[in-house]
């Protein structure tokens, strides 16, 4: 079943945002993709692009295996234009061997790429024994191209890899960037780098492999799951010298976000991870879809995250009622599919928990999450994918059972009140 807001691919499993870039008007969003089976196997990459980001065109895969150095897949990485041309780099995987490639945009619809004759630019990892070493992220800074490539050490540490170059080509080992032992952000290994420079400061979104997993819980997998973390503070070329460390989301279901600049927003996307959820299963058409766009802040030594204001043109017109007195308020709505709710902040110091009802299932927010954040809280419901932002923080969610919400419960602390919630359906943006 297709989500009105998210993207997913037409068939098969999609994982990371890969090569975020917005270029000639469109965001183009590349993607882990395995278009024949909904598992991970021999992963490719898969390219999609919008006007508007909510309406998106699916094109031909950007990258697929074949070489030597790649026959077992393309593995994550990042776009940059590079001398008015976009590069990417991502990881070839060939058996248990992962290495740094690089490949150049044709066209400028970036419809078509050349792998780099070059290939791996970066031959082996750069100390002996190194578990992992993969996904890049890259920044312009001091005359030089700044790299930092994820992996673990043979001690399991999460370690992020600095390498530098003048051409982009020929990368140079500079040193450990970051690890467990300089970081709050622990982990048995890191993926997904993200590297940002964002409002004076160097900001590092990182997703982490758990080093003990987790078997408690309703639903023990998403319990297990890696986690998303962001770590702050000013990066001198060869270290990143840490200040402040946090959750990027307090839910169950987002991994690997990337972002990315538009105009002088920085737009993130994340892989929201539906083979998780109790419904999903192994025959469904699709697994995986993308988080709807968000817009990253730095404010202080704090990463805040909030929806980006293109959704707002997905809004129409909804209801609007008090909380009434009572423990829970009770509220019929026309059954949808999608939806955003919205509690302002009087009605946020009441709530306890928010329960969105479907024909066959519910989904309870649990609102003493988001406590201690200021302003209204938002809810986006989209085809049983939910997403929840409060005051820069948000959380990620989903039960594919909740094919549509027809109702909602509000529990709260205190009774009566001049708290108005508001529920706005969503409509499909115009096509591109």
């Amino acid at each position: 079943m297709k989500s009105t807001l998210h993207f997913s691919p037409g068939s098969g499993w999609m994982n990371d945002p890969n090569g975020l870039i917005y270029r000639g008007g469109r965001h183009h969003l590349f993607f882990q993709h395995e278009p024949s089976a909904t598992s991970p196997h021999r992963l490719r990459w898969g390219h999609a692009s919008s006007a508007d980001l909510i309406t998106w065109q699916e094109h031909p895969p950007a990258l697929i295996p074949g070489e030597t150095y790649d026959r077992d897949g393309c593995w994550s990485g990042c776009a940059v234009e590079v001398d008015g041309r976009v590069a990417i780099l991502y990881t070839g995987i060939r058996g248990t061997e992962q290495r740094p490639c690089l490949a150049w945009a044709d066209d400028e619809d970036l419809l078509s790429f050349t792998k780099d004759q070059d290939n791996p630019v970066i031959p082996s990892p750069p100390l002996p024994n190194v578990v992992d070493f993969r996904d890049h992220t890259v920044v312009r800074s001091g005359g030089y191209w700044q790299q930092r490539i994820a992996g673990a050490t043979p001690e399991g540490k999460g370690t992020l890899f600095g390498y530098r170059s003048l051409d982009f080509r020929r990368w140079r080992f500079t040193g450990i960037a970051l690890d467990t032992t300089t970081s709050a952000i622990s982990g048995g290994a890191w993926e997904c780098p993200d590297w940002i420079r964002l409002h004076g400061a160097d900001v590092m979104l990182l997703s982490v492999i758990a080093e003990q997993p987790v078997t408690s819980g309703t639903d023990a997998a998403a319990a297990a799951a890696p986690e998303v973390w962001w770590s702050l503070g000013g990066d001198d070329g060869e270290r990143m010298h840490e200040r402040a460390a946090g959750p990027l989301d307090v839910g169950d279901r987002l991994y690997a976000p990337q972002s990315y600049w538009v105009g002088g927003r920085r737009i993130m996307l994340g892989w929201v991870r539906t083979h998780l959820d109790p419904a999903w299963h192994a025959g469904a058409e699709t697994a995986g879809v993308m988080s709807l766009p968000r817009e990253l802040v730095v404010h202080g030594d704090d990463v805040l995250v909030f929806p980006a204001m293109e959704l707002r043109a997905a809004r129409m017109a909804g209801q609007q009622f008090p909380l009434s007195h009572g423990a829970t308020t009770r509220v019929s709505l026309t059954p949808s599919s999608a939806g955003e709710l919205e509690a302002d902040a009087d009605a946020c110091q009441r709530l306890s928990s928010i329960t969105l009802l479907g024909s066959t299932s519910q989904l309870n927010i649990n609102c003493s999450r988001f406590a201690q954040r200021s302003g209204p809280l938002t809810i986006f419901y989209d085809r049983g994918v939910v997403e929840v932002f409060r005051g820069g923080l948000a959380g990620t969610w989903s039960d594919l059972r909740l094919d549509n919400v027809h109702a909602l419960e509000l529990a709260h602390y205190s009774t009566g009140g001049g708290c108005v919630v508001h529920w706005r359906l969503q409509a499909s943006a115009p096509p591109p």
